[in-house]
């Protein structure tokens, strides 16, 4: 039986392994082809954050829509936009009338002062404050609603965009 040894042109044995070259080429097409993935990646974030702020704001306007219900009344006054924050909030959370506890909205992790959307900004609500069915838009329009919640943030893309409950 014959054996033979691998020698290298400089009489040496060539360790199994890879070198640093082979290491550092590898890591390079690694880090190219992650640069080719990840403009394609910002716009699906922005799409889940976007879906994510609807689904937020529909679920406002359902729990001022059941305060007004069982309450009789907006949980504050008056046709000009407002802050879903502090107060305004906080009735959503917890009322109590006439010693019954309501809660109208949950809030997991965020407290009453810092409910935001995922870009961190607060939304906005607008009341149907004279109780004819219709609500002023953010750009001056009516709709047939009783209350309106959204908000406004700006995109991986820089553009302007606004989540509506109403569409």
């Amino acid at each position: 039986m014959i054996q033979t040894l691998s020698i290298s042109a400089s009489g040496r044995h060539r360790a199994a392994g890879f070198t640093l070259i082979e290491l550092l080429v590898v890591i390079s097409i690694i880090a190219i082809l992650l640069g080719f993935a990840l403009p394609s990646f910002l716009p699906v974030k922005d799409t889940a954050r976007q879906r994510k702020a609807v689904i937020t704001a529909k679920h406002l306007e359902l729990a001022f829509n059941e305060y007004c219900n069982q309450l009789q009344e907006w949980p504050e006054s008056g046709a000009a936009e407002k802050t879903v924050r502090g107060s305004l909030l906080n009735k959503l959370v917890n009322t109590t009338v006439d010693g019954e506890n309501f809660c109208f909205f949950e809030i997991g992790t965020n407290t009453v002062e810092n409910f935001t959307d995922p870009w961190g900004n607060y939304f906005r609500v607008k009341f149907d404050d004279n109780f004819d069915g219709k609500v002023d838009l953010p750009d001056g329009a009516t709709i047939s609603k009783s209350v309106i919640v959204w908000t406004v943030a700006t995109n991986a893309a820089g553009q302007v965009i606004t989540n509506k409950s109403w569409e």
